[in-house]
């Protein structure tokens, strides 16, 4: 997604410097790793999740527009459906079998945009270790030719503390793993291993500089 050409709607632009303040001044981001993120071209996004705030810390600290994919539970009422509309959320359901979300998110990597998982499918609180991933992060990229790239997120959203943000190199697995199908299993076990596998690295150096302080 080349920003200089990239329309985004006025709502977004104000809510992300909006939320820019508000985490500048209700806590200290450390980021580290940002050259690491391609300024063009379309990507996936995988990082864990430990707390709703993730998704409008990446956003809002990105200079790309990040499509994230979200439990189309959270859209029940009308005025959500707007609001995540406007934040370019594509509603998913939980078991990953909705073929409109993924055709969605086909479109958007195809277009050249950035698309935001969460892995471990679900919020867990605390540093606590790394669920198993699951592997529609993978397929996309595979069937888009998309790279990956991994970030972690630890430290507490309390007021004035410090929440870390470590961002990995882009994994280019449709290199690695472009000769066959492959089955479901399979894309579960090579998530782990790769994808899965590079976030707890992350995570790990993460946790470290928490306990440097």
């Amino acid at each position: 997604m080349d920003n200089a050409k990239e329309k985004i709607n006025i709502f977004y632009i104000v809510s992300r410097f909006i939320a820019r303040v508000l985490l500048f001044l209700l806590f200290s981001i450390r980021i580290t790793g940002r050259e690491n993120v391609p300024k063009t071209g379309s990507l996936i996004v995988c990082a864990n999740h430990t707390s709703p705030l993730d998704p409008v810390l990446l956003g809002a600290k990105s200079n790309r527009v990040i499509c994230f994919m979200a439990k189309e539970e959270l859209m029940k009422t009308r005025f959500t459906k707007w609001l995540f509309k406007k934040y370019y959320v594509i509603p998913a359901k939980r078991d990953g079998s909705d073929a409109m979300a993924v055709k969605t998110a086909l479109r958007l990597l195809k277009n050249g945009k950035v698309l935001g998982i969460f892995p471990e499918g679900t919020t867990k609180k605390g540093d606590k270790e790394l669920l198993d991933g699951k592997p529609g992060a993978l397929l996309l990229s595979l069937q888009t030719k998309t790279p990956i790239v991994p970030i972690a997120i630890c430290g507490r959203y309390c007021f004035r503390k410090k929440v870390y943000v470590h961002i990995g190199k882009p994994l280019q697995l449709y290199e690695q793993y472009r000769e066959k199908k492959y089955k479901s299993e399979e894309l579960t076990e090579i998530t782990n291993r790769t994808i899965m596998a590079e976030l707890k690295t992350l995570l790990e150096a993460c946790k470290k500089e928490v306990e440097n302080g």
